[in-house]
């Protein structure tokens, strides 16, 4: 019996001092384990019952992207041009544009536009080979690693995103007020669409 209660008492410190020790001192190491790449790849299998062992990497990188990561390439993957008018402390137009590589056009309009809702349109062959030429004219690998760099938003400034896609590349910025020409040419050219594209109410 002595042994027994001897026994008993050595595992019930061994315990206390784990749990003191994980609290106190080993939390950065428990973080760690649980940070890790095998961990990450089993916690992505559990989540994602569907997948197969041969997805576990990929999963467990795409388990890894920030939401805004994953909105930007969602969208790129079909899509050609997307720009996003955000709110401002005045009467900032507010609304959502999509041009996808198969030509539909779809415009969602917030608040302090002419249309509000969802509506779809087409565009023609030669608008289509306008956005494409506006996209061509950027080197994205080039903008990509200069803009933008340490902007700074004022509340009173409504932000613009947008979403370039050529083909290959997928370019999300944020447009403010030092944005370089070739971004302005294209939210010029989405908003002249919004005036002169016929819309059908979605």
């Amino acid at each position: 019996m002595g042994i027994l209660n001897s026994f008993i008492s050595k595992w019930t410190l061994l315990i206390g001092s784990v749990l003191i020790l994980t609290s106190c001192g080993t939390t950065k190491a428990v973080k760690q384990v649980m940070e890790s790449y095998d961990f990450g790849i089993k916690k992505v299998h559990v989540e994602n019952v569907n997948s197969s062992y041969d997805r576990l990497v990929p999963d467990y990188y795409e388990s890894l992207k920030s939401s805004d990561q994953k909105f930007a390439e969602k969208i790129a993957k079909d899509t050609m041009l997307y720009m996003q008018k955000g709110a401002c402390l005045g009467k900032c137009p507010v609304f959502r544009i999509t041009i996808f590589n198969n030509g539909i056009v779809k415009y969602e309009g917030v608040k302090n536009v002419d249309l509000v809702g969802i509506y779809e349109s087409k565009l023609k062959k030669e608008q289509q080979e306008k956005a494409r030429s506006l996209i061509d004219a950027i080197d994205l690998p080039r903008m990509y690693s200069k803009y933008p760099r340490g902007i700074t938003m004022s509340k009173d400034v409504a932000i613009t995103k947008m979403v370039l896609s050529d083909g290959v590349l997928k370019f999300p910025t944020v447009i403010s007020y030092d944005q370089p020409q070739e971004l302005t040419n294209i939210e010029v050219y989405l908003n002249q669409l919004i005036k002169d594209l016929s819309w059908v109410q979605i």
